[in-house]
């Protein structure tokens, strides 16, 4: 998780002993890092998420999302980037770290976290090395308010692939942009 505000760069480590790789593993972190940043000042959040539905773009992550806008007491947007324009900030992160794991022998999954620590000597990322106790479960649909994030519901209707931007208030709605430039 990379923060455009003050270039802080936290990363989860795990190792499949722990974790799988299902929508709950990648809300765990994302709630976890945001949870973090609002304890140090709560301020509305941007969120900017590649199109990637079984991980950022679906209805576990967006019901977890309003749950902490609504826990909070702040808006929350997420923003999608378009298929072809999908380099971040954390891309330059993921290359540090493969940088600094080049000509390394790796022994444990937990060398891996160490090694994130020093990819960036000025200003080190912050390394969380996860177990299988860190992980909650965020896809009981009996604690969803949302069922589909959807915006349509008929055939020709847009899909959770079109929709370019959602936003996540606090007073439990979630409102969404098919086109940048348009309104909620």
């Amino acid at each position: 998780m990379y923060n455009l505000a003050n270039k802080e760069v936290t990363c989860y480590w795990f190792d499949e002993s722990n974790a799988g790789l299902t929508a709950s593993v990648f809300i765990s972190c994302i709630i976890d890092c945001f949870k973090k940043t609002l304890l140090k000042k709560c301020m509305p959040i941007i969120l900017y998420s590649d199109g990637c539905t079984a991980q950022n773009r679906n209805v576990y992550l967006s019901n977890a999302l309003l749950q902490l806008s609504m826990e909070k007491n702040i808006v929350i947007e997420q923003k999608f980037l378009e298929k072809g324009h999908t380099q971040m900030e954390c891309d330059a992160v993921h290359s540090s770290i493969e940088q600094k794991l080049k000509n390394q022998e790796i022994f444990l999954p937990s060398q891996f976290a160490t090694l994130s620590k020093q990819a960036r000597p000025q200003k080190p990322y912050l390394v969380e090395y996860l177990d299988y106790s860190f992980f909650d479960d965020f896809s009981d649909k009996n604690s969803f308010m949302y069922d589909s994030i959807r915006p349509g519901r008929s055939v020709n209707d847009p899909t959770v692939t079109d929709i370019r931007a959602l936003q996540y208030n606090p007073s439990g709605v979630i409102k969404y942009k098919l086109n940048f430039e348009e309104d909620y």
